[in-house]
Parts: C-alpha cells; structure tokens; sequence
C-alpha cells in the first residue's frame, strides 16, 4: 500500500527537479546537447582592417576584404562587411565594417566600424 502511493508520486517529483533545473537561469540543454559554434559572413581579421586605407580603390578593398556580404543596390557606393558567430549557445559575437566610396572617384571615401557600437546595445 505505501508503495503505490510512493509511485505516484514520482511524476511529481520529476516535475519537480524539472523546473529547479531551469530556474537557476540555465537551459539544461546547454550541460546535455553539443552545439556547433555557427559562423556566418566575412571574417575579417584586424590585421586586414588596419591595411584599409582611405582612397583605395574598389578592387583594391575587394583584394584585400574580399566580395562583401552586401553591396549598396541604389549607387553602389557601399560595401557591407558582415561578421556573425554563435559560439555554442553563447551570445553572438558581431562585427560590421562599412566601407563608403566617393560617387565620382570610386575611392574609399570614409570607412566605419559599427561592432562596438551594436556591443553596447
């Protein structure tokens, strides 16, 4: 008799540990499931970043870059450089470079780095 009460409790209990599994803040999953780190875009390395120059032309910053992630399609006087990494099921890491042209030279007009201001986001 106090063995059938006991076994009907036991739903109980894994509800239970359950949820004081997830309410400590962290996915169970995290400790159980591999994830594969996702990387996506151009990785851009900083020694790369430090060669572009203002007045480069576009070949110039596709040699060196590479072909951007996105292209401006009214003028094309933008190039994107896109970087996206999940690490796991951490947080995703992001840098975006922006590389503007003058419309009349086609040389690099002014470059910007928008990575730290989407971390303080």
């Amino acid at each position: 008799m106090n063995l059938k009460k006991t076994v009907k409790k036991l739903p109980l209990l894994g509800v239970v540990f359950t949820l004081a599994a997830c309410s400590n803040g962290v996915n169970p999953l995290e400790k159980i499931a591999y994830t594969v780190d996702v990387p996506q875009g151009n990785y851009i390395e900083q020694e790369r970043l430090d060669m572009l120059k203002v007045g480069m032309t576009v070949e110039q910053v596709v040699y060196l870059l590479g072909s951007p992630v996105l292209k401006d399609s009214f003028g094309g006087n933008r190039f994107s450089y896109i970087f996206l990494k999940r690490k796991g099921t951490q947080t995703v890491e992001q840098k975006i470079i922006l590389v503007y042209f003058d419309p009349q030279t086609r040389l690099v007009s002014h470059i910007e780095d928008r990575s730290e201001l989407d971390e303080q986001k």
